[in-house]
């Protein structure tokens, strides 16, 4: 009975000496870095990262489904707001650039918060 008590006291002041102690100032500062800038919102990342482009060699865009087809961007950093593309869920699409031999892909939003996910824990 003694041990037992002995025990839960222990673990009482154990409990509160852990409760008392300051937080650790990396991941303080770590936390406080991700909020305020605005490259670390899930959002600007699916804008920078949600499109790439393949160029394709004739006779092999038989290995790709097609979702659509899209105009040239006049800019070369172009979004997938820019082409008026919907990221679904868990599908990548790919879309014919017209008049190339280019097709644009666009990333499901399952593989983007991955992505997203271990950036995050890089920092």
């Amino acid at each position: 009975m003694k041990t037992l008590c002995s025990l839960a006291i222990l673990l009482v002041v154990s409990c509160y000496s852990n409760a008392q102690q300051p937080l650790n100032k990396t991941s303080v500062s770590r936390d406080s870095k991700r909020s305020d800038s605005p490259e670390t919102t899930f959002e600007t990342y699916c804008l920078k990262n949600a499109l790439s482009v393949i160029e394709v060699v004739e006779g092999k865009s038989s290995q790709y489904v097609l979702s659509g087809e899209v105009k040239p961007s006049s800019t070369k950093a172009a979004s997938y707001v820019d082409y008026d593309i919907q990221l679904k869920e868990e599908e990548t699409q790919y879309f014919q650039i017209s008049g190339t031999n280019t097709i644009l892909k666009a990333e499901s939003l399952y593989r983007l918060r991955i992505s997203y996910a271990l950036t995050l824990q890089k920092l």
